[in-house]
């Protein structure tokens, strides 16, 4: 059986974010407002897992995120993706998007799965993050910081597992009959 989308939109990804980042970076957090990227890549000096700065504790859980939504299609089991197919074509009507070749546009358009999905999908992500950091141009440094930002990030996860993860009853079962499933992916 395969669990797929979230029930409770108050324990999506989404919103699980800004309370971690509310957490590690107390006097308000603004996406807009600093270039987390080059803040980060300027940190020269080597820190104790314990003493990170949390603009590299902020920056490890918007790279989980940006992960998460780019590649969640390929973490799914069929009975999900055919669900998250249905998401899209609800979306894609619901903004006025009729060609699937625009299917792109979701993304800017705001869509993210993330607002969609929680737990149970978040922890299948941490798995292949190592495929994702040697994917890209980093070097050891900043690999390493990140990958402390992500144990926290973790970390935290596992300290609030009750208020994140409230069991199989959160999710939805899906039930989609083999004609349907064909229908939805030749959308």
């Amino acid at each position: 059986m395969t669990l797929t989308m979230f029930l409770d939109s108050g324990r999506t990804f989404s919103k699980t974010l800004p309370l971690y980042i509310s957490q590690v970076y107390p006097m308000g957090y603004d996406e807009k407002s600093e270039n987390w990227n080059e803040v980060v890549v300027s940190l020269k000096e080597n820190f104790s897992e314990t003493k990170l700065p949390k603009e590299v504790l902020v920056l490890a859980a918007r790279s989980i995120q940006d992960y998460f939504n780019a590649q969640i299609y390929s973490l799914f089991y069929v009975g999900e993706r055919v669900q998250y197919r249905k998401l899209l074509i609800s979306e894609c009507k619901r903004l006025g998007i009729t060609d699937t070749d625009d299917l792109h546009r979701l993304h800017e358009l705001g869509f993210r799965p993330s607002a969609h999905y929680g737990f149970v999908h978040l922890l299948r992500v941490f798995p292949v993050l190592p495929e994702y950091l040697a994917k890209q141009e980093w070097n050891d440094h900043m690999t390493n910081l990140l990958l402390a930002g992500f144990k926290k990030f973790i970390k935290y996860l596992e300290d609030n597992i009750d208020k994140y993860y409230k069991g199989r009853e959160a999710y939805v079962v899906p039930d989609h009959s083999e004609k349907e499933t064909e229908l939805i992916f030749n959308f």
